[in-house]
Parts: structure tokens; sequence; C-alpha cells
């Protein structure tokens, strides 16, 4: 169970020292004369689904579940299943609820993705959160998690499958280390730029790493600008300080590229001697936080800094905040 866990993402990793994907709950249902079992994963928010031929029981498919499934309850009699979730949580719009699930015909629209096996376990994978195209390669993708892991890891993924697959993963090595990824690109020689978001308080700095493709070895860290860095530190209000690099590109230009780093959200300064790097130009919206924030440009080649602002899309009702997540390149040169 908690194999299967990990090949489909629902593994919680912070719970490995206690009880796992923690199974909760238990059902038996015979549809259409099968004997199905169903376990509840309250971890994992998952259900697993095993047919039972004689004594043993064979997996069939993963039901994603609300938010920790404590009771699991089949009803053959119209092809029904259904999951409850005790956890509540109305500050992320996570409501307890329940889930009901219909026995059709032709293949399940989930999962989505999923990971292969080595040699003695599933490649482990979730909290996917940067996404770039392979060049060259059709259907191959690289992925990276964020700092949901302890360990910062790249995915390779076919994307041809059905579901797609998780094929290879590789530890991102040396460095400061602290990171917590948010996009990938491929440079024209091959290697691989991660950005990593920072906090607040910079005690996790936002950065660009340079990373061997082959090695995950850390080439190079590069932090932002040293006034950028000032400014951040003299802030007293640090509201929106905490939304930092997310997605990255490569752009070609003349002799080499250029990086396109994505700020999630605007920064804004309290110092007065910092105005002209504060993100407030395009006012605040009603939370406060400023309408603008920037893509941030870096050339690997000369060491240099620039960026330019990007006006975000309105704040909607009830919405927490907005910011911008991705950048990627369209083949026809585009952003």
């Amino acid at each position: 169970l908690e194999e299967i866990a990990v090949q489909h993402g629902h593994y919680p990793e912070s719970r490995s020292e206690n009880k796992g994907a923690e199974p909760e709950a238990i059902e038996y249902g015979r549809f259409a004369g099968n004997d199905y079992l169903f376990v509840g994963s309250e971890r994992g928010s998952f259900v697993a689904v095993y047919k039972v031929v004689g004594q043993k029981p064979s997996f069939v498919q993963l039901l994603p579940a609300p938010l920790a499934p404590e009771g699991v309850l089949a009803i053959p009699s119209r092809n029904l299943l259904i999951a409850s979730g005790e956890s509540d949580d109305p500050s992320y719009g996570v409501r307890s609820s329940l889930m009901i699930y219909q026995l059709k015909r032709g293949q399940p629209t989930y999962p989505q993705i999923v990971s292969d096996d080595r040699a003695f376990a599933p490649i482990p994978w979730s909290a996917l959160s940067g996404l770039a195209a392979v060049p060259g390669k059709r259907d191959s993708l690289l992925a990276v998690w964020d700092s949901y892991y302890s360990e910062s890891r790249i995915l390779w993924i076919d994307a041809s499958a059905r579901p797609a697959i998780v094929t290879d993963d590789l530890l991102i090595q040396g460095g400061t280390g602290n990171y917590d990824p948010e996009g990938i690109a491929v440079a024209p020689d091959n290697t691989f730029w991660i950005a990593s978001e920072g906090n607040a308080d910079d005690s996790r700095p936002n950065r660009l790493l340079q990373v061997n493709p082959k090695t995950g070895q850390v080439l190079r860290e590069i932090g932002l600008p040293a006034e950028i860095l000032a400014c951040r530190k003299a802030a007293t209000a640090r509201k929106t300080l905490g939304s930092g690099f997310e997605g990255l590109a490569v752009q070609p230009v003349k002799g080499g590229y250029r990086l396109l780093v994505a700020q999630q959200r605007g920064w804004d300064y309290s110092t007065p001697e910092c105005e002209d790097l504060d993100d407030d130009a395009g006012g605040l919206n009603g939370l406060g936080e400023p309408n603008r924030t920037r893509i941030w440009t870096y050339d690997p080649a000369k060491g240099t800094w620039g960026h330019f602002a990007w006006t975000l899309a309105p704040l909607t009702a009830n919405a927490a905040w907005v910011g911008l997540s991705e950048i990627s390149r369209a083949p026809d040169g585009s952003y």
C-alpha cells in the first residue's frame, strides 16, 4: 500500500516516522459478480481498490479521495462507492466532504501520471512545481518538486504514455541546499537551470541553480543583486516579500542566452531609498498588495541582472492573492 501511494504521488513523506499513508478504513463489495476490497488512506487521501480472487487481493486502481478519508461505503446495487473525509480546513477552502464514485466500463480518468518501478521500489514523486520540454525529444519532459520533500530532485517524464510515466530521477547535489525548486529549463549547452523560491526573511534565498544533467551537481548558484537584498533586509513591511522565484525559461540572444524568471507576487518596500525597486507603481489591490510583479532577466555569461514589470490579473472575489507562477517559451519564440 505504501508503494502504491508512492507510485501515484500520494505518499506523505512527513508521516514516514509515524504511520505513513495510514490506512484508516476498509470495505468489501461484490460488483457485477466480482469481489472488491476498498482501503482508505487517511494521510494519503486516496482509496485503493483491490479485486479479490480466492484468497488473493490484486490492486486494480487508485481513487482520489476527500482530505483524510475515514469512512468508505460500498453500494453494489447502484455500482457506487462513497468515501467521507474528516478534515475540514476553511482557511484553504478545503471542507469536509463526501466523494461518490461509480463503476463504469472504459479507462479511468485518474491518475494522469504515475511513476515507474526501479529495482527495489517505485520512483517517488509528488508536489510537482515546474515543468519543461526536453529540446529535440518528443513527449519527453523534465519536472521538479518543491520543498514538500526534504531532498530536491529532477524527474524525467514520458508523456507519450497514458497515464504519463515518471521514468527516472536525479538528486540535486552540492550547493548550499535548503532549496524550494519551482521552475526548470534546459540551456543550449544542455545544462539545467532551476529557480528556487525564497522566503520572507531570506533564510531561504531566491536562487538560480545551474545543474549538471548527468550528476545532479550544482555548477553555479546565483542570488539576487546586492541592492535588492539590501532593500529586502531594510524593509519593515514584509507582507508580500515571501513570494519569490517561480517559473523559468531560456531566451536565446546574440552570442548566448539569458534566463527569464517569473517572480510570483509584487514586493512592496517600506524604505524611500528602495522606491525605484518597488513593485507598487501599478497601485495596490484591495488587500494592499502591488498590482504588479516582475520578470527577472539574468545573463549567465556576463553575470548581469535586469527586470521588467508584469501587471497581474485583477484580484477576484474571495481570492487570498493573485500571482505569476510559470513562464515557458513557445515553438514560435514567444513566451
